[in-house]
């Protein structure tokens, strides 16, 4: 909503941007990704949001809060130390993240399978940083209309290389 006001040349001052936040977040939309839930002996750790290394590189960005790969870690060695934690499922849904961080705890969540079962449940959306999170999961499962892939990412990069030597132009670094 507020980006569209902006395209449509309304400016809100800071104030009525502070108050739209607030409406938003007593909705009830800010979740914290990192309390994991105990379900019987089942530890349900959810990876929600955006995806990065550290909390403070999700909050507010593009959303109340995502997920930090360092939260996750955490919550995961301590499923792993509970006695009373048989089981850990990962409640997926996120459209990925940033890559710094994703592969120590993927290669964490893969040596965890084997001290306890490690399930990845994707509802809504388990794609790029998620889904390569999930796929380290011992069993993965996804609900009939989640989106689930598109792990890689790949830049362009022009290379002016010839123009500017054709040019005779030097180039110094």
């Amino acid at each position: 909503g507020l980006v569209q006001r902006h395209l449509d040349g309304v400016r809100l001052e800071p104030g009525q941007v502070e108050a739209i936040v607030a409406q938003r977040d007593a909705r009830g939309a800010v979740v914290d990704p990192g309390a994991t839930e105990i379900v019987g002996t089942t530890a349900v750790i959810p990876i929600t949001g955006v995806i990065a290394k550290h909390a403070s590189q999700v909050g507010d960005v593009s959303q109340p809060q995502g997920t930090s790969t360092t939260a996750v870690s955490a919550e995961l060695r301590a499923a792993l130390a509970d006695p009373k934690v048989q089981s850990i499922l990962l409640a997926i849904d996120s459209p990925g993240g940033s890559v710094d961080g994703v592969a120590a705890l993927g290669d964490q969540i893969h040596a965890a399978n084997d001290q306890k079962p490690v399930t990845a449940y994707i509802d809504g959306m388990g794609a790029s940083a998620a889904y390569w999170l999930a796929s380290q999961a011992g069993r993965v499962v996804a609900g009939k209309d989640a989106a689930v892939g598109s792990i890689g990412v790949y830049a362009t990069v022009r290379d002016n290389s010839r123009a500017v030597k054709n040019a005779s132009v030097d180039v110094k670094l």
